[in-house]
């Protein structure tokens, strides 16, 4: 069956011959998850189940999420060729974009892999391709274990630095969740002590 269509400052869209409805071509799927995690290749997942979930990119009025379809695959070169080597979903009819368990083949221990999800609408509608996120694995021997980002530490120098009087300065650094002071300086002769006053 053949659509009609054609653009205008929104994007294309189209008419179907049977309906008559004007529809916009639908968008891909995007914030994908993994175990609720939106950088899942920053850390290990422990289960060879893991969840899925991602964001219905639709803005379409009314337009509501009927179907999706999951491909995995060992790494982002097989899915472009669209051979899902882990798992192909075929297409689902649920509404649900969260909290989806992956159902295929088992996961490799220690290895990368990767995913990417379709998805239709009432209207029958269906999305491109969502881009492809990576996961990495790690032993499921420890399940119980729940994932977290690394902590990540960066140095930030002084934002700021005012001498309100003689040999005495005022230092302000950015707003942090969490902070040490790391402070280094050169006495001119042995005997000098230096006061520091923290606060926020």
């Amino acid at each position: 069956m053949e659509a009609r269509g054609r653009s205008d400052s929104h994007g294309p869209f189209f008419r179907h011959p049977a309906s008559r409805r004007f529809f916009t071509m639908m968008p891909a799927p995007n914030g994908l998850l993994c175990q609720l995690m939106a950088w899942p290749e920053k850390t290990k997942i422990h289960t060879p189940h893991p969840t899925l979930g991602w964001i219905v990119n639709d803005s379409s009025p009314d337009s509501l999420q009927v179907a999706y379809r999951i491909q995995a695959a060992v790494d982002p070169e097989q899915l472009a060729a669209g051979a899902a080597g882990l798992w192909d979903s075929g297409r689902v009819d649920s509404d649900e974009s969260i909290n989806v368990r992956y159902a295929g083949a088992e996961l490799p221990v220690n290895r990368s892999l990767y995913w990417r999800v379709q998805v239709w609408n009432q209207h029958g509608d269906v999305s491109p391709w969502s881009e492809a996120q990576h996961v990495r694995t790690g032993d499921f021997s420890t399940p119980e274990i729940t994932e977290r980002y690394p902590l990540e530490q960066t140095a930030n120098p002084a934002a700021e630095v005012i001498e309100k009087a003689a040999g005495h300065w005022f230092i302000a650094f950015e707003r942090a969740a969490f902070a040490t002071l790391r402070f280094t300086m050169t006495a001119p002769a042995a005997g000098h002590s230096v006061t520091i006053h923290l606060g926020e």
